[in-house]
């Protein structure tokens, strides 16, 4: 067993201990020069709070001093130990001692065998062994650098805690932009709330192209302040260009707030007369849609808890809202006495901008405002008519281009497709009073959108107006709303004559009736009503249904013209073929397009010569009548009216009228009757006096005319 083994046990000791002394020098020397570095590099920041490149640098000198501390204190820590007999040598040193201690050591080796004599080894061995009891190895040694560094260093600690806890809010900011954050340190005056148009911004957002604005449109800046309140600011705006504009914020005072707050909460008031009273569907809805926005920038503005108190569910205008009255609004601008807004605008976003706000000693960083156009939206009608009209209204569908109105007929389908120059995330179209249609898109694109099924619009069965609102994917959304009308258009009833060729016939009489009816888009039935008068008493009335001819369900009109002209052949125009018997076959083709079908073995019968023919064709009953009146040949049909049934007798009166019915689908058809014929039952001495009586008139008409082109009579 070695004898100096409590020596060399205390030694070892004595090595921790110079490690520990060492190290903590070196870590107090290198945590005083971090913090000497970090504080300097705050009084840097919070002084200048200079940009981001800037806290970048910062960043760099405070990491590469925090590198070269800890090399410090790995150099002292990984540093290499001394060895026992340098341990031994030193405390010889600061004891004055001999070199017994150090020959000692060296004698214990297992190399010392060969040196010389053992009893002389053995002899120094014991003699330092006996001496080493009392050896204090420890004395001579110095703390004071340790401590000197240690404390300082605590006491840096210290102060940094203290401050942190002292000013938490200016702690918070340093750490953050010394990690290149966007904070701001305390100041005597708050941005609390910063508006860009509707859209709330974080004052210290720095992340460039985080907001958007309409392109061409106006950016109003909205900034609610506290804390020492200057008398204005300035909003600085940077275009691409490097051209700088300055905007003036300017207060607004508790009265001008009151007075827009006021304002708004009319407007509400009204929002919701509008949505409660019948009225004007689509200015309804419109005027919603354009004063909510407005309204809940005055309420953002003035106070948080207004906006929710005035709107409840900003998100469906149509709603009607629930508002406090004047008196609460006051109260919150009161209880907001201590805040102040300033407001700021530029009148027309024109390119991608960046802007900075400064008011007092409280600053923003640039925030960019990317300009985004507008979506264009047109909108197109298509119209479906009714299916008892297809093919007669050829011009229902035709709607022109960007027209916004269109007329239909009741039970049309209208289809509102709508095209935009930008992809859309949504697009409403309003109808009526509250009825909101969401919109499907048309294409993968999103650019082309229209109407789903099942909306009052499948089938139009009254007047409504719509309005048109979308949203592209920037958010953005038009000026105003879309707005158009459809009215409907009136399907008129069918118009009517008739006519006879003298108003005295005998009891057994079958006078022939000389009809036309017309309508837009067919006729469904044709009636006679006849019914007898004797001594000023009226019979029941006899119903003669009148055959049509055409096509199934929707019968042409049987009244067609064709002008006179347009008949190109030998004989030089219509009316010259039918006088030389000749049917003209554009007159053939009129009657065809009206359904009625004449068999080539047609007959013209001249009645009067140049006015007057009869169409007569073994396939139809009932003869054609064709008149020239002025440039046109109206055609028209005749029906032997059979009055037997009425059991007529002399002096009797024979009311007659003829009754037309339009085709309307499923839908039930309008009624049209013509003006009522009196006939007047006589024997043939009556029709004889008739007949002269009607000569005698014609006959006094062409003396009149004669004597009017010879001038007789005149004045000299």
């Amino acid at each position: 067993m070695s004898k100096l083994l409590d020596l060399r046990s205390r030694l070892a000791a004595l090595r921790r201990r110079l490690w520990l002394l060492r190290t903590g020098a070196a870590t107090g020397l290198a945590g005083v020069l971090f913090a000497a570095v970090v504080a300097m590099a705050f009084l840097l920041d919070f002084s200048v709070e200079p940009p981001l490149l800037v806290r970048g640098v910062l960043l760099a000198v405070v990491s590469t001093a925090l590198a070269m501390a800890l090399a410090a204190v790995a150099v002292a820590a990984l540093r290499r130990r001394p060895t026992i007999l340098a341990l031994a040598v030193g405390v010889e040193r600061r004891n004055h001692i001999d070199t017994d201690l150090v020959a000692a050591l060296e004698f214990e080796t297992p190399q010392a065998q060969s040196w010389g004599s053992p009893q002389l080894q053995s002899a120094v061995i014991t003699r330092a062994a006996e001496s080493g009891k009392d050896l204090n190895v420890f004395g001579g040694l110095s703390y004071r650098r340790a401590a000197v560094a240690g404390g300082v260093f605590l006491a840096l600690v210290a102060a940094a805690a203290v401050s942190a806890i002292v000013f938490p809010d200016h702690a918070a900011a340093f750490v953050s932009r010394l990690l290149l954050g966007s904070a701001h340190y305390p100041t005597k005056t708050r941005i609390e709330r910063l508006l860009v148009n509707d859209a709330t911004v974080s004052p210290s957002a720095s992340a460039p192209g985080d907001l958007k604005g309409p392109f061409g449109k106006p950016l109003t800046f909205t900034v609610l302040a506290s804390g020492e309140l200057p008398p204005r600011g300035r909003v600085r705006l940077a275009g691409a260009d490097g051209h700088d504009a300055i905007l003036d914020l300017a207060p607004l005072d508790v009265p001008d707030r009151a007075a827009r707050l006021n304002k708004a909460l009319q407007l509400v008031h009204e929002v919701h007369g509008e949505l409660t009273n019948p009225g004007d569907a689509t200015a309804s809805s419109d005027f919603v849609l354009g004063k909510v926005t407005e309204v809940r920038s005055l309420a953002a503005a003035d106070a948080p808890d207004a906006a929710a108190a005035l709107l409840p569910d900003p998100s469906d205008p149509l709603v009607p809202p629930q508002v406090g009255d004047v008196e609460r609004a006051e109260r919150l601008l009161r209880a907001a006495a201590s805040q102040r807004v300033y407001s700021a605008t530029l009148g027309q976003l024109v390119e991608t901008v960046r802007f900075d706000v400064r008011l007092g000693d409280a600053w923003t960083d640039p925030i960019s405002i990317e300009a985004i156009p507008l979506p264009v939206v047109d909108v197109s009608l298509r119209v479906t008519p009714p299916e008892y009209a297809h093919g007669a209204d050829s011009a229902a569908g035709a709607i022109p281009a960007g027209a916004r109105q269109a007329a239909v007929l009741e039970g049309s389908r209208v289809e509102i497709l709508l095209s935009s120059t930008k992809p859309l995330r949504s697009a409403q179209v309003t109808l009526g009073d509250k009825t909101v249609v969401e919109c499907q898109p048309a294409g993968s694109d999103r650019k082309s959108w229209r109407l789903p099924a099942g909306t009052p619009l499948d089938a139009v069965a009254e007047a409504v107006g719509y309005s048109v609102h979308v949203t592209d994917d920037d958010g953005m959304t038009m000026p105003e709303p879309i707005r158009g009308f459809i009215r409907i258009k009136a399907d008129r009833p069918p118009k009517v004559f008739a006519d006879v060729v003298t108003r005295h016939v005998l009891p057994t009489a079958r006078p022939n009736l000389w009809f036309g009816a017309a309508d837009d888009f067919g006729l469904a039935a044709l009636r006679v009503r006849a019914w007898r008068v004797r001594g000023g008493a009226e019979g029941p009335p006899q119903v003669v249904e009148v055959p049509l001819v055409g096509r199934p369900r929707r019968i042409a009109p049987l009244v067609c013209s064709i002008a006179a002209g347009d008949d190109a052949n030998s004989t030089g125009s219509p009316a010259k073929a039918l006088d030389q018997l000749v049917l003209p076959a554009a007159l053939r083709n009129e009657l065809t397009a009206a359904g009625v079908q004449l068999s080539p073995g047609a007959a013209v019968t001249v009645q009067q010569p140049g006015s007057r023919w009869f169409l007569s064709d073994p396939q139809n009953k009932h003869p054609l009548l064709v008149r020239q009146e002025r440039t046109a040949l109206f055609v028209y049909r005749q029906f032997l009216l059979d009055l037997s049934a009425l059991d007529l007798a002399l002096d009797d009166e024979v009311k007659l009228e003829l009754e037309a019915r339009d085709f309307r689908g499923n839908q039930t058809g309008k009624t049209s009757k013509s003006e009522v014929i009196v006939l007047h039952v006589t024997d043939e001495r009556g029709v004889l006096a008739a007949m002269v009586e009607s000569d005698q008139r014609s006959a006094q008409q062409l003396n009149a005319i004669i004597e009017r082109q010879l001038g007789i009579g005149g004045s000299p």
